[in-house]
């Protein structure tokens, strides 16, 4: 058996209870097809080995396909897409490094090229990827805070990601130029939202974006906003003053999650996941949740583990937290599995891609995990 710490806080209100969580090892899953284990009513009916693949910096490095079918990853310089079975192949060389990227549908990817810098320029490229053949159409080419040409640099990009209602996107700043040398000015800046239209669907390149939203930070708290910029609405308070980075929302658009910090909307109650373990491994100063996302199924949320000591950082564990009725499972030793880390749900929230050791997984649960 054992306990953990939970800290619910609320305004100035700082209330303490214990999270007990019965840890009962009814099997333990090797990493082998077919095998299972349970941990209570947790069940796992497989434990899939898809093969080697690689960390990409600044990068989610595995994504599941709209359709659940697939997930995609890097190995040894290429792009790979795997079916659940592991049946893997290589999609496309990858000559630049992976900076970000969606599934755009179930046939194409949108990914963000990022190259070296020179002469004070980075080059990027944004690509439409066929996972059919490879084939690969540019959609933006330039380099960030370099002249693209005589007219135009670009002084932001940003993305491709997606909007809470699932469009893949991205956004460019192109400040425009008039003259040449000495007199050379700036006339204008102009920043637009485009949306990445798949090649394999019949929608209007000149989709609207009205119907679509963002969750952002903004000077006073968080925002729910028009993806046009048309509008926004203030949903909730800043926990902390310094809080920034990318943040999760649940299903029903509920709860929000940043890092090891997870808030209900409703009366800005927030529970800091991080207080979670009290025991930290040898040497070790802090643990962290990280890489944390919302089940799309069920009220629950998949994470990673991270310690450090001031002077190297490791992977601990992964797992999944229902914050609804408190259950707290490590699944590195239900399954047999070490240094888990980027776990991501599929579509229906009952199968879990990860990383561990240099090679992908896939978890499989069982059906009354999904309620």
């Amino acid at each position: 058996m054992a306990y953990f710490g939970l800290t619910i806080y609320k305004e100035e209100t700082v209330r303490f209870f214990n999270l007990i969580v019965i840890c009962l090892l009814l099997g333990i899953c090797w990493g082998l097809i077919g095998c299972s284990a349970s941990a209570g009513d947790y069940t796992i009916e497989k434990v899939i080995e898809i093969g080697p693949a690689d960390w990409v910096p600044f990068l989610w490095p595995i994504k599941w396909s709209p359709d659940g079918t697939k997930i995609s990853y890097f190995s040894r310089g290429y792009l790979m897409i795997s079916d659940t079975l592991g049946n893997t192949r290589q999609v496309k060389n990858v000559d630049m490094l992976p900076f970000r990227y969606e599934w755009v549908s179930d046939k194409e990817i949108a990914i963000t090229f990022k190259g070296r810098e020179k002469g004070g320029a980075i080059p990027y490229r944004l690509s439409l990827l066929d996972i059919e053949n490879g084939q690969e159409t540019i959609l933006e080419q330039f380099d960030r805070n370099g002249v693209g040409d005589d007219s135009i640099m670009v002084t932001n990009f940003e993305g491709p990601f997606k909007t809470l209602e699932g469009t893949v996107c991205y956004n460019i700043a192109k400040r425009r130029y008039e003259g040449s040398g000495d007199y050379r000015k700036a006339t204008d800046q102009k920043s637009t939202l485009v949306p990445i239209i798949s090649r394999t669907k019949t929608t209007s390149s000149q989709k609207s974006m009205s119907n679509d939203h963002f969750v952002r930070w903004g000077t006073t708290g968080l925002y729910y906003v028009n993806a046009d910029a048309s509008d926004s609405v203030r949903i909730a308070r800043k926990p902390y003053q310094d809080m920034t980075g990318p943040l999760g929302i649940n299903r029903d658009r509920t709860y929000i999650l940043m890092g090891g910090t997870m808030q209900r909307l409703a009366d800005s109650t927030y529970i800091v996941l991080d207080t979670i373990l009290k025991q930290h491994p040898p040497k070790t100063v802090q643990c962290g949740f990280e890489f944390g996302s919302f089940n799309p199924s069920d009220h629950e949320i998949l994470f990673q583990i991270a310690c450090d000591d001031d002077k190297s950082y490791e992977v601990n564990q992964i797992g999944t937290y229902n914050y609804l009725n408190n259950r707290f499972v490590i699944l590195d030793s239900l399954i047999g599995i070490t240094n888990g880390t980027a776990p991501v749900y599929a579509p229906n929230g009952r199968s879990i891609a990860f990383l561990a050791n240099n090679k992908v997984y896939i978890i499989i649960r069982g059906p009354n995990e999904i309620h």
